[in-house]
């Protein structure tokens, strides 16, 4: 609608109703006079069940107190409510794993090296790497693989993880680099900081609303970190030159968003809810199981009160003393005209089960996994069914490693090979770029994945053979899928044909080439005895 001349303005400004009438009319001539307006939107109506439908936006005083709010619920669920702590338990499994872990790939071309030196390089790189996952959590002894399944459970459950890089001086260390994981509900904006326009929710920005530092609250003991001023907090900035002072990773939020939301926010009013259901219904179960009886006695007027302790012992002149609570084998014997009654509580009822299914896949839907995925109930899948729940939920998995790995493990990746260049860790060959000419490209890597598992192992082994004879799949692709690479598995193989070659005796290691078919033609079968007569030559010819 026109917003109108200057005199409607004016008028509207001294009587709104009246100025609102002449905008009103001037849009109607306007259409009259031939200008098409677009379509009226159901989605815009302000009748039927639409009418109450009026979204409220936060302001920058009520933001914070929500988010809280949010994190805390969240927090508490995935501490207290089976099914929300399976949401969380279940995507941090298949993102992350056991742990991703680098493969060093330096860029051969743009460092101008050749295989053998790259292969020595991402022997010591990833030597390195190891050595410093040992040694990386500064408040104990975590292992990095622990530390990133404890993040993704932050990120996920939370909606954000916080982490600081720090450094030790410990002689009996290899790095001085280590990390300090912090709760993330001590990144807040200080009380005499709220005004100041570049500190929004605990995150200093800069230009085109760049983080570029983070407030972190450290009360003194016993004090809630809301309301302290900005002498409680410490300022840490996010970047220190090249380097990360600061990792502050999160869910997906909208634009200009700079703080995540809990997974389970979507869903967390039927959550809380479903909870309460669940918890009723089993109530009402064990009420219902200790067989509730209602004694009706014939010798007792309406009004009159059966004069039972409150030990539930029978006083001098009682004349109905049953016991109030009855324990398993308890034989209790009645008088003549007594009546009991049970009290039915059939529980739990016919439709508890289908109900808390369905709603059970709305929650687990609103975290974009299956239900069957989430309880570890497959009873009602079969192979289609399965393996389209798991392929569904892989895209999700894929798409979340490949943020966790872009934006925090391959840049503390390069942090890690940084320290291990000075401490002369890394075999760089002498004339070639050193770390900081080419450090893209001596930190170039590929991280592998937690294995995916086979519904089917021989189908989809089949599958694979197929892929690799019709150049449709790699080897390297194939033993990513399965946590791993084509480097280590390699050495294992060669590891376990030594392994043979040293246990067995010749004549049953040619046996064992022998079942192997034509797919053992490569095998080392021509070294399975240092000495072989003429009787062996043609059971080796035919391994």
């Amino acid at each position: 609608m026109s917003a109108g001349n200057w005199i409607d303005r004016v008028i509207g400004y001294i009587s709104p109703e009246r100025g609102l009438r002449r905008v009103r009319a001037r849009a109607g001539m306007e259409a009259l006079g031939g200008m098409i307006q677009g379509v009226r939107r159901t989605a815009a109506s302000r009748e039927g069940t639409l009418a109450n439908f009026q979204p409220l936006r936060l302001n920058s005083y009520t933001v914070e107190r929500d988010a809280d709010r949010i994190r805390d619920r969240a927090e508490a669920l995935v501490a207290s409510d089976g099914l929300a702590a399976s949401c969380i338990n279940s995507l941090a499994l298949n993102i992350v794993g056991s742990g991703l872990q680098p493969q060093s790939t330096p860029d051969v071309a743009a460092l101008g090296i050749d295989d053998d030196a790259a292969y020595r390089f991402a022997e010591s790189a990833e030597k390195a790497w190891k050595t410093w996952c040992r040694e990386a959590d500064a408040a104990g002894d975590n292992h990095f693989n622990d530390i990133q399944h404890q993040l993704m459970q932050a990120q996920l459950g939370l909606g954000e993880f916080v982490q600081i890089p720090v450094w030790l001086t410990d002689p009996n260390r290899h790095f001085g680099l280590a990390l300090q994981t912090v709760h993330p509900s001590r990144l807040r904006t200080p009380s005499d900081k709220q005004a100041d326009p570049h500190i929004r929710r605990g995150i200093e920005i800069g230009d085109y609303g760049r983080p570029v530092a983070y407030w972190l609250a450290e009360p003194p003991d016993n004090r809630p970190v809301a309301g302290l001023s900005s002498a409680y907090f410490r300022r840490v900035p996010r970047m220190v030159a090249h380097r990360w002072g600061c990792f502050h990773r999160r869910n997906w939020g909208g634009p200009e968003s700079l703080r995540g939301d809990s997974l389970l926010a979507p869903a967390m009013k039927m959550i809380a809810d479903l909870s309460a259901y669940a918890d009723s219904e089993l109530v009402g179960a064990v009420i219902a199981a200790n067989l509730t009886v209602f004694m009706e006695s014939a010798n007792l007027g309406p009004m009159e009160l059966s004069p039972i302790g409150l030990d539930g012992s029978k006083k001098a002149g009682d004349a109905n003393g049953y016991p109030k609570a009855v324990q398993a084998g308890t034989i209790v014997t009645g008088r003549p005209g007594d009546k009991p009654h049970l009290l039915a509580n059939p529980r739990p009822s016919d439709s508890f089960d289908p109900f808390y299914s369905r709603m059970s896949k709305l929650v687990t839907a609103s975290t974009g996994q299956s239900l069957g995925i989430v309880t570890k109930d497959f009873s009602q899948s079969n192979y289609s069914s399965a393996r389209a729940e798991l392929l569904e939920a892989g895209k999700l998995h894929v798409l979340e490693q490949d943020r966790f790995v872009r934006g925090y493990l391959q840049c503390l990746y390069e942090m890690v090979l940084e320290e291990a260049y000075w401490r002369g860790m890394l075999a760089i060959p002498s004339g070639k770029p050193d770390f900081y000419q080419g450090r893209y490209a001596w930190c170039s890597s590929y991280w592998t994945r937690p294995p995916r598992g086979q519904i089917d192992i021989v189908k989809e082994r089949k599958g694979e053979e197929i892929g690799l004879k019709n150049f449709t799949d790699c080897h390297s692709d194939i033993l990513s899928s399965r946590g791993t690479d084509v480097e280590t598995m390699g050495r294992k193989i060669a590891r376990d044909w030594e392994t043979l070659k040293r246990l067995l005796p010749p004549e049953i290691l040619a046996m064992f080439f022998n079942s192997l078919g034509s797919n053992a033609n490569t095998s080392p079968s021509e070294d399975v005895s240092p000495k072989q007569n003429d009787e062996q030559q043609p059971q080796e010819d035919a391994a």
